[in-house]
């Protein structure tokens, strides 16, 4: 009655059929339990009930089934012990028992059934040992117990099994070595001992097992090399030793397994190098060797394995280019080569990857000498990093003016050239030889070369143009700028990966000479905060007054650039967000290039001081000249300018004037605008933190970071940092962070990014790799290095990726040595011109430390702006005589606001909120006029009273 569509509970009329011989209703719809009178019939031999809804448990009268030989109760949901009697039937042949829920154990008794042929109890509950009598069935054949709670050493004796053909003992808790004498079983095909514990080399025995075609250890804490005596397996077709903690060198034995189909040997400790040989197995369809430590290029010989479905050789330490032969595997589903150290170029025959293959089973990523780092997607969209289409060249520095390199020109480092077309733009970045690599799409290009600083000029190429197509293996453009002014121009970055309090820290200073002529006796004059103390530093320095230190750095050569680091301490006394400014301004400053004839001379500077009872400001014309036409300044409390207009200003040379403020505990920035035509291109800007407290004894934080630092100039640098605690220890910021949630910033607004990441890790990383993939809206050609913990290369793929890459950084992890485990980098770029306002700028970095997943770090917003800030007065009149004052103020529910010293109508009072948007308008014409709170949250409001419709008063009011 199998294979039928009865469903219900079986009858217990069955057991009145004293003549019944075979009994199947396998592949039903049964439920309920078995009936007790089945196990009463005494001719009865093979029962299948296989395949149903069956519940309840086998009830202990089996022992009347004396002439029984098949029981097939698999794929039902039975529970509770197996019976002791099913192990004393004499004539059991078959015993089926897999996927229920039964407990209990295997017996010594089960040595007694000398008839059995197949036990397949597979997935259920089963516990406890293997007992040895099992080695005691000459008959049996198949031996399935995978997926139940086995424990214990194998038994030797299970290798006394002369006609066992499969053997699946998968899935159990078994621990101990390999069972030697299984090595005997020399009629299995089948053998699985995956998902276990067992441990010890595998032994070289194995190869008397001549008759194997599946071979499965993995999943085990198997160790030492794999036996080069697998190779005398010829029947093998599937071998699986992944995931335990096998070393050595893959055996070239396995080439003589002519029969291999799938090879997983991913996840263990394997080195040394992929052997060729394994291209002359010509049926093998998986070869799955990622996770292991292997070394050396990838095998050309790979690709004559055409029948080749699955490639994965990630995440290992391969190196070298990829080999062109691997593009003869047209029947690949899966190629995954991410996260090794493979270098050069896509090559053409990689296209029918492109239409063979689903994007995401293509993986090149975190190949640092890949273009893009692997970006696959890029080659098959655009052909970026095509072999076939490559710009490469050298930038000369043309000291003697023939537009070639003679012997003591050397290569310029860290330059950009530019490959500019209609299409899409590319990018390359000279090495330390001064050689640089663009892997374009196909396309026409307009060929720059980007100077670092302004007193270059190149006249040997000058507009060179490119026309990349098939069949092109690469164009060449080399450049020689010479010298448009025989000038220095120093450049300097302060930095530090975080600040915390009570805490050593450091800072990172580095230092470049991007200009024509070398830079003689160098210093740089660098200001701390007076909560930082100076320890020591890599150099020697000189100590002067208000926090200036002084360090001599000698004579910079051109192109030539230098580090030093800082050591300091951070006083307990600092705040968690507190803002902590560190400056460097080095010297000489003096700029060489041509002034305009149209900048008056004037220089508008803004300091700014807390004087315990103010805050003040001091704007002043540093220049020689004087200002021709106003300038204007805004001051910004907490995020609100406290001027409906900027307020203009004209100062002679010389000249300056104060703005002072409550140091009520509010943070105050300063703004100002610069003289037309001035060289550099700066915003006068100054910000104090921390004067006074507020009503709660506390001051404002997290103001500061949001506006631009005011060092544009490129021999000043300002770094401010809010003090932290706890924090991501891989994250990337930006700054200015941008005003408010949105993160405002000015059209036009430079941003410099910081990367910080630490080896969390378990043991010392050799190489970090960062990738930024930048947003189209900056533009790559303004990129500008700034400080770094330590060295690196930098690599630009494509149009949009950074690539900074840490080689043998040997970064320790966290456990051995936490202050150690950080590190950062900086850099800075501008917008691309013209962007509209309401843009959004996203970006994040992937962080690769050697050959692991990556860190995602954080994605940093800033929205373009205008107006964004919160306009409204300081508590001043505008109607000269108005007197106003608000009481009580801070309040709760109301508060009462008199007005004197002026006659008036109407009367108009607007509330703002501390992000200065329109909250609550109410009319009056009396001199007092109470204010309810209402639906009012507490915080800061700014108010304006309009008197018969002229402005008034600004002011500020707080409810509790």
């Amino acid at each position: 009655l199998g294979e039928n569509l009865f469903y219900g509970v079986l009858p217990g009329s069955i057991g009145t059929l004293e003549n019944l011989v075979f009994l199947d209703v396998s592949d039903n719809s049964l439920i309920g339990s078995i009936p007790e009178s089945i196990w009463n019939l005494p001719d009865l031999a093979d029962i299948w009930l296989d395949h149903n809804g069956l519940t309840g448990s086998i009830l202990n009268d089996l022992g009347a089934l004396q002439n029984l030989k098949s029981i097939d109760l698999s794929f039902n949901d039975l529970e509770g012990d197996i019976p002791e009697s099913l192990w004393e039937l004499p004539n059991l042949e078959f015993i089926i028992l897999k996927e229920n829920e039964f407990t209990g154990i295997i017996p010594s008794s089960v040595g007694s059934l000398t008839n059995l042929i197949h036990i397949d109890i597979g997935f259920n509950n089963l516990s406890g040992e293997l007992p040895p009598e099992i080695g005691m069935l000459p008959e049996l054949q198949v031996l399935d117990l995978d997926g139940n709670d086995l424990d214990g050493f194998l038994p030797e004796e299970i290798g006394d099994l002369q006609q066992i053909t499969r053997l699946v003992l998968s899935d159990n808790e078994f621990s101990g070595p390999f069972p030697l004498n299984l090595t005997n079983a020399t009629t299995l095909a089948f053998l699985d001992l995956s998902v276990n514990n067992l441990f010890y080399p595998i032994p070289e025995e194995i190869e008397n097992l001549s008759n194997l075609h599946y071979l499965s250890l993995s999943h085990n804490n198997f160790s030492g090399e794999i036996p080069p005596e697998i190779g005398n397996l010829p029947n093998l077709q599937k071998l699986y030793l992944n995931y335990n903690n096998l070393t050595g060198a893959i055996p070239t034995a396995l080439e003589n397994l002519s029969n291999l189909e799938w090879i997983y040997l991913n996840n263990n400790n394997l080195s040394g190098s992929i052997p060729p040989e394994l291209g002359n197995l010509s049926n093998l369809e998986y070869l799955h060797l990622s996770g292991n430590s292997l070394t050396g290029s990838i095998p050309s010989e790979l690709g004559n394995l055409h029948e080749l479905e699955q490639l994965m050789l990630g995440i290992n330490q391969l190196s070298g280019a990829l080999p062109p032969e691997l593009g003869n595997l047209t029947d690949l589903k899966i190629i995954f080569l991410a996260f090794n150290q493979l270098t050069g170029c896509f090559p053409p025959e990689y296209e029918i990857f492109c239409t063979n293959i689903h994007p995401n089973n293509a993986n090149f990523q975190g190949n640092p000498g890949l273009p893009g780092g692997g970006d696959f997607e890029a080659f098959c969209d655009t052909g970026a990093g095509n072999c076939n289409y490559t710009i490469t060249g050298d930038v000369v520095y043309d000291q003697n003016l023939n537009c070639q390199q003679d012997t003591l020109e050397e290569g310029l480092q860290n330059w950009m050239v530019a490959a500019n077309s209609v299409t899409g733009d590319f990018y390359g970045w000279t090495d330390s030889s001064g050689h640089y690599t663009i892997y374009a799409a196909p396309g026409f290009y307009q060929m720059d070369l980007v100077f670092p600083g302004p007193y270059w000029e190149e006249n040997c190429t000058g507009d060179a143009t490119v026309f990349i197509e098939e069949g092109v293996n690469y164009e060449v453009v080399d450049y020689y700028p010479e010298a448009l002014i025989e000038c220095p121009f120093l450049t300097v970055d302060i930095s530090s990966p975080f600040l915390r309090r009570c805490f050593d820290n450091y800072s990172v200073v580095q230092y470049c000479n991007n200009g024509t002529a070398p830079a003689e006796d160098a210093y740089i004059e660098v200001i701390f905060d007076e909560l930082l103390t100076v320890d020591s530093a890599t150099v020697d320095f000189e100590v002067g007054d208000d926090n200036v230190y002084l360090f001599n750095v000698g004579n910079v050569g051109v192109n030539d650039c230098g580090t030093f680091i800082i050591y300091t301490y951070l006083s307990c006394d600092a705040i968690l967000g507190e803002t902590i400014c560190s400056e460097a301004h080095i010297f000489p400053d003096s700029l060489c290039q041509e002034i305009s004839p149209e900048w008056s001379g004037a220089t508008v500077e803004i300091t700014g001081e807390c004087t315990g009872e103010e805050v003040k400001f001091t704007v002043r014309n540093t220049g020689s000249g004087d200002m021709l036409m106003d300038g204007s300044y805004i001051v910004i409390e907490d995020g609100i300018i406290l001027y409906s207009e900027p307020q203009p200003f004209i100062l002679p040379s010389g000249d300056d004037f104060d703005l002072n403020f409550e140091a009520n505990g509010s943070t105050y920035v300063c703004q100002a605008t610069q003289v037309a035509n001035h060289p550099i291109n700066f915003l006068p800007t100054a910000s104090i933190e921390g004067c006074g407290t507020n009503d709660d004894g506390e001051f404002s934080t997290g103001f500061v970071t949001q506006f631009p630092e005011g060092d544009g100039a490129p021999f000043l640098s300002i770094d401010c940092q809010e003090v932290i605690g706890a924090y991501d220890p891989n994250d990337k910021n930006g700054y200015p962070k941008g005003v408010g949630e949105e993160r405002f910033i000015d059209v036009g607004q430079d941003v410099e990014y910081r990367i910080r990441f630490q080896n969390t890790g378990t043991d010392t990383a050799f190489t970090v790799i960062i990738e930024d993939v930048l947003s189209s809206h900056w533009d790559m050609e303004s990129l500008r290095l700034g400080a770094s913990s330590h060295p690196y290369e930098l690599e630009i793929r494509g149009d949009d990726t950074l690539r900074f890459v840490f080689n043998n950084i040997l970064l320790p992890d966290s456990t051995a040595n936490e202050p150690a485990s950080h590190g950062f980098i900086k850099f800075k770029i501008s917008q691309q011109p013209e962007l509209p306002l309401g843009t959004i700028i996203e970006n994040e970095a992937a962080i690769f430390f050697d050959f692991n997943e990556p860190v995602i770090t954080n994605t940093t917003v800033h929205r373009l702006g205008e107006d964004y800030l919160g306009v409204v007065g300081v508590n001043s009149p505008v109607i000269p005589g108005l007197e106003v004052s608000v009481s009580p103020n801070p309040f709760s529910e109301t508060t009462s606001i008199y007005l004197s010293g002026i006659e008036f109508e109407e009367a108009q009072l607007t509330l703002y909120n501390a992000q200065g948007m329109l909250v609550d308008q109410q009319s009056f014409s009396t001199n007092k006029y109470s204010l309810n709170r209402g639906s009012l949250a507490g915080g800061i409001y700014w108010f304006e009273i309009t008197l018969d419709g002229e402005k008034g008063y600004f002011g500020k009011m707080v409810i509790n």
